[in-house]
Protein backbone atom coordinates (compact mmCIF):
# COMPACT_ATOMS: atom_id res chain seq x y z
CA UNK A 1 0.00 0.00 0.00
CA UNK A 2 2.64 2.27 0.72
CA UNK A 3 4.50 1.74 -2.33
CA UNK A 4 2.89 3.95 -4.83
CA UNK A 5 3.18 7.29 -2.46
CA UNK A 6 6.70 6.41 -2.08
CA UNK A 7 7.38 6.27 -5.61
CA UNK A 8 5.13 8.83 -6.44
CA UNK A 9 7.02 10.98 -3.83
CA UNK A 10 10.55 10.12 -4.86
CA UNK A 11 9.46 11.02 -8.19
CA UNK A 12 8.48 14.60 -7.29
CA UNK A 13 11.59 15.12 -5.19
CA UNK A 14 13.86 14.13 -8.18
CA UNK A 15 11.54 16.45 -10.76
CA UNK A 16 12.22 19.50 -8.26
CA UNK A 17 15.71 18.52 -8.31
CA UNK A 18 16.12 18.91 -11.62
CA UNK A 19 13.79 21.39 -12.41
CA UNK A 20 14.36 24.34 -14.76
CA UNK A 21 11.92 26.06 -14.57
CA UNK A 22 11.49 25.95 -10.40
CA UNK A 23 14.90 27.06 -10.68
CA UNK A 24 14.03 30.25 -12.57
CA UNK A 25 11.24 31.44 -10.33
CA UNK A 26 11.26 34.01 -8.31
CA UNK A 27 9.65 33.30 -4.87
CA UNK A 28 10.29 36.36 -3.18
CA UNK A 29 7.77 38.15 -6.51
CA UNK A 30 3.54 37.05 -5.70
CA UNK A 31 2.44 35.46 -8.85
CA UNK A 32 -0.65 37.71 -8.18
CA UNK A 33 1.30 40.93 -8.32
CA UNK A 34 3.83 40.16 -11.49
CA UNK A 35 3.08 36.65 -12.35
CA UNK A 36 5.69 36.93 -15.32
CA UNK A 37 8.57 38.11 -12.99
CA UNK A 38 7.25 35.38 -10.45
CA UNK A 39 7.99 32.22 -12.81
CA UNK A 40 10.95 34.25 -14.91
CA UNK A 41 12.98 36.49 -12.39
CA UNK A 42 15.70 34.69 -11.18
CA UNK A 43 16.38 33.84 -14.95
CA UNK A 44 15.64 37.22 -16.37
CA UNK A 45 18.32 38.22 -13.03
CA UNK A 46 21.17 35.97 -14.29
CA UNK A 47 20.92 36.44 -17.94
CA UNK A 48 20.69 40.32 -18.71
CA UNK A 49 20.47 41.45 -21.92
CA UNK A 50 23.56 42.99 -23.91
CA UNK A 51 24.40 46.34 -24.15
CA UNK A 52 24.28 45.72 -28.02
CA UNK A 53 20.94 43.51 -28.59
CA UNK A 54 17.57 44.77 -27.99
CA UNK A 55 16.29 41.12 -27.38
CA UNK A 56 17.76 38.23 -26.17
CA UNK A 57 15.94 34.96 -25.51
CA UNK A 58 17.14 31.07 -25.72
CA UNK A 59 17.86 31.37 -29.40
CA UNK A 60 19.92 34.27 -29.15
CA UNK A 61 21.96 32.11 -26.25
CA UNK A 62 22.20 29.48 -28.38
CA UNK A 63 23.04 31.03 -31.55
CA UNK A 64 25.90 32.68 -29.31
CA UNK A 65 27.01 29.07 -28.54
CA UNK A 66 27.13 28.03 -31.99
CA UNK A 67 28.91 31.46 -33.24
CA UNK A 68 31.58 30.01 -30.47
CA UNK A 69 32.10 27.34 -31.67
CA UNK A 70 32.17 28.29 -35.03
CA UNK A 71 34.81 30.80 -34.07
CA UNK A 72 37.01 28.20 -32.60
CA UNK A 73 36.77 26.03 -35.39
CA UNK A 74 37.80 28.30 -37.67
CA UNK A 75 40.63 29.91 -35.17
CA UNK A 76 42.05 25.72 -35.53
CA UNK A 77 42.15 25.21 -38.70
CA UNK A 78 44.47 28.55 -39.38
CA UNK A 79 47.09 26.55 -37.70
CA UNK A 80 46.08 22.80 -38.57
CA UNK A 81 49.08 21.20 -40.45
CA UNK A 82 47.31 18.58 -41.89
CA UNK A 83 44.68 20.17 -43.21
CA UNK A 84 42.80 18.11 -46.34
CA UNK A 85 41.03 20.21 -49.26
CA UNK A 86 38.05 21.75 -47.40
CA UNK A 87 39.52 22.24 -44.42
CA UNK A 88 42.60 24.26 -46.24
CA UNK A 89 39.38 26.07 -48.31
CA UNK A 90 37.36 27.25 -44.94
CA UNK A 91 41.11 28.34 -43.50
CA UNK A 92 41.62 30.61 -46.76
CA UNK A 93 38.86 31.65 -46.28
CA UNK A 94 39.11 32.83 -42.74
CA UNK A 95 42.21 33.75 -43.47
CA UNK A 96 41.30 36.35 -46.24
CA UNK A 97 38.20 37.84 -43.58
CA UNK A 98 40.99 38.52 -40.64
CA UNK A 99 42.72 40.35 -43.75
CA UNK A 100 40.40 43.19 -43.80
CA UNK A 101 41.40 44.30 -40.19
CA UNK A 102 45.50 44.40 -41.93
CA UNK A 103 44.43 46.75 -44.72
CA UNK A 104 44.12 45.72 -48.38
CA UNK A 105 47.63 44.82 -48.70
CA UNK A 106 46.56 41.51 -46.63
CA UNK A 107 43.77 40.78 -48.64
CA UNK A 108 43.69 37.78 -51.19
CA UNK A 109 45.28 38.75 -55.26
CA UNK A 110 41.53 37.79 -56.14
CA UNK A 111 40.00 39.86 -54.39
CA UNK A 112 42.11 42.67 -54.78
CA UNK A 113 41.44 41.95 -58.56
CA UNK A 114 37.62 42.26 -58.00
CA UNK A 115 38.11 45.35 -56.27
CA UNK A 116 40.60 47.08 -58.77
CA UNK A 117 37.61 46.07 -61.33
CA UNK A 118 34.80 47.73 -59.08
CA UNK A 119 37.36 50.80 -59.15
CA UNK A 120 37.73 50.81 -62.76
CA UNK A 121 33.96 51.08 -63.59
CA UNK A 122 33.30 54.65 -64.12
CA UNK A 123 30.22 54.58 -65.88
CA UNK A 124 26.48 52.88 -65.90
CA UNK A 125 27.27 50.30 -68.71
CA UNK A 126 30.71 49.71 -67.24
CA UNK A 127 29.25 49.27 -63.53
CA UNK A 128 26.62 46.45 -64.98
CA UNK A 129 28.82 44.95 -66.98
CA UNK A 130 31.12 44.46 -63.69
CA UNK A 131 28.27 43.51 -61.63
CA UNK A 132 27.42 40.92 -64.14
CA UNK A 133 30.33 39.63 -64.26
CA UNK A 134 30.57 39.35 -60.10
CA UNK A 135 27.00 37.92 -60.16
CA UNK A 136 27.98 35.03 -62.95
CA UNK A 137 30.94 34.41 -60.14
CA UNK A 138 28.79 34.05 -57.08
CA UNK A 139 28.63 37.79 -55.59
CA UNK A 140 25.04 39.42 -55.65
CA UNK A 141 24.20 43.11 -56.94
CA UNK A 142 21.65 45.13 -57.38
CA UNK A 143 19.25 42.85 -59.19
CA UNK A 144 18.67 39.49 -57.55
CA UNK A 145 18.48 36.70 -60.37
CA UNK A 146 17.46 32.94 -59.97
CA UNK A 147 15.94 30.31 -61.61
CA UNK A 148 12.60 28.71 -60.09
CA UNK A 149 9.01 27.54 -61.66
CA UNK A 150 7.03 30.06 -63.17
CA UNK A 151 4.34 31.06 -60.68
CA UNK A 152 1.77 30.28 -62.95
CA UNK A 153 2.49 27.26 -64.73
CA UNK A 154 4.52 24.82 -62.48
CA UNK A 155 5.51 22.92 -65.60
CA UNK A 156 7.90 25.53 -66.52
CA UNK A 157 11.09 27.08 -65.35
CA UNK A 158 11.92 30.70 -65.59
CA UNK A 159 14.39 33.06 -64.96
CA UNK A 160 13.56 35.51 -62.36
CA UNK A 161 14.69 38.63 -61.91
CA UNK A 162 13.81 40.34 -58.48
CA UNK A 163 14.30 43.89 -56.56
CA UNK A 164 17.62 43.42 -54.81
CA UNK A 165 20.38 45.22 -53.67
CA UNK A 166 19.37 47.12 -50.53
CA UNK A 167 21.31 47.07 -47.35
CA UNK A 168 18.61 48.02 -44.97
CA UNK A 169 15.85 45.81 -43.84
CA UNK A 170 13.57 47.11 -46.40
CA UNK A 171 12.06 50.23 -48.64
CA UNK A 172 10.54 51.90 -45.52
CA UNK A 173 13.91 52.43 -43.99
CA UNK A 174 14.71 54.86 -46.52
CA UNK A 175 12.02 56.99 -46.56
CA UNK A 176 10.31 56.60 -43.11
CA UNK A 177 10.85 58.98 -40.55
CA UNK A 178 10.23 57.17 -37.39
CA UNK A 179 12.69 57.36 -34.56
CA UNK A 180 13.81 53.69 -34.86
CA UNK A 181 13.96 53.67 -38.38
CA UNK A 182 15.20 57.25 -38.95
CA UNK A 183 18.25 56.10 -36.57
CA UNK A 184 19.44 53.05 -38.53
CA UNK A 185 19.18 54.88 -41.68
CA UNK A 186 21.69 57.99 -40.04
CA UNK A 187 23.68 55.46 -39.42
CA UNK A 188 24.25 53.50 -42.24
CA UNK A 189 26.56 55.76 -44.02
CA UNK A 190 29.32 55.57 -40.99
CA UNK A 191 28.99 52.09 -40.80
CA UNK A 192 29.34 51.96 -44.74
CA UNK A 193 32.82 54.26 -44.32
CA UNK A 194 33.70 52.08 -41.99
CA UNK A 195 34.09 48.66 -43.71
CA UNK A 196 35.58 50.98 -46.48
CA UNK A 197 38.35 51.78 -44.06
CA UNK A 198 39.18 48.16 -44.03
CA UNK A 199 39.63 48.61 -47.96
CA UNK A 200 42.41 51.32 -47.52
CA UNK A 201 40.00 54.43 -48.05
CA UNK A 202 41.27 57.41 -46.22
CA UNK A 203 38.47 59.08 -43.89
CA UNK A 204 37.80 61.52 -46.02
CA UNK A 205 37.05 59.56 -49.37
CA UNK A 206 35.34 56.65 -47.12
CA UNK A 207 32.91 58.96 -45.60
CA UNK A 208 31.80 60.67 -49.33
CA UNK A 209 31.47 56.79 -50.45
CA UNK A 210 29.25 56.21 -47.23
CA UNK A 211 26.95 59.51 -48.17
CA UNK A 212 27.04 58.12 -52.22
CA UNK A 213 26.31 54.47 -51.18
CA UNK A 214 23.12 55.17 -49.22
CA UNK A 215 22.53 58.22 -51.98
CA UNK A 216 22.17 55.45 -54.62
CA UNK A 217 20.57 53.27 -52.13
CA UNK A 218 17.75 55.33 -52.05
CA UNK A 219 17.24 55.22 -55.90
CA UNK A 220 16.95 51.99 -55.91
CA UNK A 221 14.32 52.41 -53.43
CA UNK A 222 12.44 54.49 -55.42
CA UNK A 223 12.08 51.89 -57.88
CA UNK A 224 11.41 49.27 -55.57
CA UNK A 225 7.90 47.57 -54.74
CA UNK A 226 6.64 48.64 -51.19
CA UNK A 227 6.16 45.59 -48.73
CA UNK A 228 2.06 45.72 -49.18
CA UNK A 229 2.25 45.90 -52.73
CA UNK A 230 4.21 42.49 -52.90
CA UNK A 231 2.04 40.80 -51.27
CA UNK A 232 -0.30 41.14 -54.37
CA UNK A 233 1.40 38.47 -56.53
CA UNK A 234 -0.09 39.75 -59.76
CA UNK A 235 1.87 42.89 -58.84
CA UNK A 236 5.07 41.85 -59.72
CA UNK A 237 4.63 39.09 -62.25
CA UNK A 238 4.71 40.28 -65.75
CA UNK A 239 5.78 37.75 -68.53
CA UNK A 240 8.33 38.79 -70.59
CA UNK A 241 10.16 36.58 -74.02
CA UNK A 242 14.03 36.19 -73.80
CA UNK A 243 14.10 38.10 -76.73
CA UNK A 244 12.45 41.52 -75.33
CA UNK A 245 14.19 41.81 -72.11
CA UNK A 246 17.72 41.17 -74.52
CA UNK A 247 16.40 44.61 -75.73
CA UNK A 248 18.44 47.72 -75.07
CA UNK A 249 17.29 49.00 -71.67
CA UNK A 250 17.57 52.97 -72.66
CA UNK A 251 19.91 55.58 -72.50
CA UNK A 252 22.58 53.45 -74.68
CA UNK A 253 22.73 51.09 -72.14
CA UNK A 254 23.24 47.49 -72.99
CA UNK A 255 21.88 44.60 -70.43
CA UNK A 256 23.93 41.59 -69.41
CA UNK A 257 25.16 39.21 -72.24
CA UNK A 258 23.44 36.47 -70.44
CA UNK A 259 19.96 37.98 -70.90
CA UNK A 260 20.21 38.25 -74.88
CA UNK A 261 22.77 35.84 -75.76
CA UNK A 262 22.44 31.49 -75.68
CA UNK A 263 21.80 29.71 -72.67
CA UNK A 264 25.56 29.21 -72.06
CA UNK A 265 25.98 32.66 -71.22
CA UNK A 266 23.86 32.12 -68.14
CA UNK A 267 25.36 31.87 -64.88
CA UNK A 268 26.71 28.46 -64.06
CA UNK A 269 24.23 28.61 -60.97
CA UNK A 270 21.20 29.10 -62.87
CA UNK A 271 21.80 26.21 -65.28
CA UNK A 272 22.64 23.90 -62.73
CA UNK A 273 19.09 24.68 -60.95
CA UNK A 274 17.18 24.61 -63.75
CA UNK A 275 18.74 20.88 -64.46
CA UNK A 276 18.15 19.37 -61.17
CA UNK A 277 14.24 21.14 -61.48
CA UNK A 278 14.42 18.65 -65.19
CA UNK A 279 12.35 21.11 -66.77
CA UNK A 280 12.87 23.24 -69.90
CA UNK A 281 16.29 25.31 -69.35
CA UNK A 282 15.75 28.76 -67.98
CA UNK A 283 16.17 30.48 -71.22
CA UNK A 284 13.01 29.59 -72.01
CA UNK A 285 11.51 32.13 -70.07
CA UNK A 286 12.45 35.11 -67.21
CA UNK A 287 9.80 35.75 -64.32
CA UNK A 288 10.37 37.92 -61.12
CA UNK A 289 9.76 41.24 -59.46
CA UNK A 290 8.55 43.63 -62.66
CA UNK A 291 10.20 41.33 -65.33
CA UNK A 292 9.29 38.04 -66.04
CA UNK A 293 9.83 36.73 -69.43
CA UNK A 294 8.61 32.87 -70.98
CA UNK A 295 9.03 30.74 -73.93
CA UNK A 296 7.28 33.15 -76.87
CA UNK A 297 4.50 30.51 -76.96
CA UNK A 298 3.93 30.44 -73.27
CA UNK A 299 4.26 34.41 -72.83
CA UNK A 300 1.38 34.42 -75.68
CA UNK A 301 -0.78 31.97 -73.63
CA UNK A 302 -0.53 34.05 -70.44
CA UNK A 303 -1.14 37.46 -72.44
CA UNK A 304 -3.98 35.70 -73.98
CA UNK A 305 -5.04 34.46 -70.27
CA UNK A 306 -5.32 37.94 -68.85
CA UNK A 307 -6.88 39.43 -72.31
CA UNK A 308 -3.89 41.11 -73.80
CA UNK A 309 -3.42 39.08 -77.25
CA UNK A 310 -4.01 41.14 -80.42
Amino acid sequence: MLRTPCLALLLATALVQADLVEANRDAAVAPTKDFWLHANGCWNQTHPIPADRAVYNSFAWQDDLIKKDLLAINADLLSKQDANGDQRRLADFWRSALGFEHGPAELPAGLRAVLAKLDEAQTPQALLDASAALYAEGTGSFLGIYAAQDKKDETTVALHLWQSGLSLPERAFYFSNEPATKRVRDAFPAHVAKMLGFLGYDAARAQRAGAAVLAFEVKLAEVSLPMVQLRNPDAHYHPMTGWRLGRPAGQGIRRPPFFSGPARTLPARLRERADRLRRPHPQAGVDGCGHAGLGLAQARRHQAARGLSR
